[in-house]
């Protein structure tokens, strides 16, 4: 797991949030070099226990980006998962036409019907478009930008914004509304409750991840079977 401290909030208030994809592939990158090393380490508790020929990467917004271009700068990484996202420059909710360089693995692009922050039309379905095969496409109805994060199980269903409004930070996010539009995004309508999207997503990734890395002899419930399966319809697209 690795997060992106340039992207973080004293930086993005500071006004030093650098939105350097590289940095974040780097830091990323390196986190696999550090369990890399700890997972061959007599005196480490992770020691036996890392299987580098097994090695995926899953982001979400900012970091599905950031999957996508560890994937394509270090060849240990045998697949990506890119939850609303895409594979345009200049981050994860641009519009720009020119992507960047897509890795030749395999890749699973998801993203939220409803989410206003990284557009799924514009930005993460052009982007599976021009991706190697194989590639899976999953576009998940009445879903937001974070419907793939834990923000909205805060603030009794509002969202991690619902908590900053309860500490009296009401008047801070009206003066950064950009704030309030990342943090609601996919916790209150037109969004379906979290409850309804994180099942959906967990089987999708699950099931992904078991047929890369041939733990299932064929792919399971990633079709158009099962679209319907959940509460959450699924448009699924596959090449």
């Amino acid at each position: 797991s690795s997060d992106l401290p340039s992207r973080d909030l004293t930086n993005v208030l500071a006004g030093t949030a650098s939105g350097d994809r590289t940095d974040a592939i780097d830091d990323l990158i390196a986190s696999l070099d550090l369990i890399t090393e700890q997972g061959a380490d007599p005196s480490s508790r992770f020691d036996g226990h890392v299987d580098t020929s097994h090695v995926a990467a899953v982001g979400h917004s900012a970091g599905g980006g950031t999957v996508l271009g560890a994937a394509a700068a270090d060849d240990r990484i045998g697949g990506y998962v890119s939850l609303a996202s895409g594979a345009f420059l200049g981050g994860g909710s641009t519009t720009t036409s020119t992507p960047i360089a897509l890795p030749d693995v395999p890749s699973f692009f998801m993203a939220g019907s409803v989410d206003a922050v990284v557009p799924a039309e514009t930005v993460t379905r052009p982007s599976w478009a021009a991706a190697p095969s194989p590639s899976l496409l999953w576009i998940l109805d009445g879903v937001g930008h974070n419907g793939f994060d834990d923000f909205c199980t805060f603030g009794n269903g509002t969202g991690i914004i619902g908590v900053a409004e309860a500490s009296g930070l009401g008047a801070f996010l009206d003066a950064q509304p950009q704030l309030r539009t990342l943090g609601q995004d996919g916790c209150i309508a037109p969004a379906v409750p979290v409850a309804e999207t994180f099942p959906v997503i967990t089987q999708g990734v699950t099931a992904w991840l078991r047929a890369l890395f041939g733990i299932d002899a064929a792919p399971v419930a990633l079709g158009p079977d099962f679209a319907d399966a959940y509460a959450v319809s699924v448009e699924i697209e596959d090449k």
